[in-house]
């Protein structure tokens, strides 16, 4: 039994008393390194695909009314859906939510590759996939988010919601860089 005041060996070496944060505590959760990654790739290829898509969509179509339904059919989709989506992680496994919001992220670029490459993109065909697109968003950020507390646990949950927003703004940049 501890006594008040009293450290550990570890924590007397490092100098950090219990109550003390950690810098960077949630990369040490080996499950949390390659999600850290993995966050940061897939918001990478979003971003890709939203500078690549929206460009297309800019110069097919020279209305800039329609590049515009881009922008608002998905972030319409996060605002009216996203409570929902957080109740859907909340009853069902994040990590099958997530699984199937990536496979209609993948669905959608290969479908808006196929339309660029084939020349045929229509409106038609961008209005589905902008959605299809914005769905997998809505699906996919609340079962990210619920799946942090199941990585690391409630002692380093603020770090590893800092980590994964630092990885999500470093794909951002990224995608829209690349």
């Amino acid at each position: 039994m501890k006594t008040p005041g009293a450290t550990d060996t570890a924590t007397a070496r490092t100098g950090e008393t219990a109550h003390e944060p950690r810098a960077f505590a949630a990369l040490r959760h080996r499950g949390f390194r390659p999600f850290f990654f993995f966050i940061a790739a897939a918001m990478t290829g979003d971003f890709i695909e939203h500078v690549i898509s929206y460009w297309v969509l800019c110069r097919e179509f020279e209305r800039p009314a329609r590049a515009g339904f881009a922008i608002v059919s998905l972030w319409r989709l996060y605002l009216l859906f996203s409570v929902w989506s957080g109740a859907l992680a909340d009853r069902f496994d994040p990590r099958r939510i997530i699984q199937a919001a990536m496979l209609l992220f993948m669905g959608a670029s290969i479908a808006w590759g196929f339309l660029f490459l084939t020349d045929a993109l229509e409106m038609w065909h961008a209005m589905v996939l902008l959605v299809l697109h914005g769905a997998a968003g809505v699906l996919w950020n609340p079962s990210v988010q619920l799946m942090l507390h199941d990585i690391v646990g409630p002692a380093q949950l603020q770090s590893a919601v800092r980590l994964t927003a630092t990885a999500r703004l470093l794909g951002i940049v990224a995608g829209q860089a690349v």
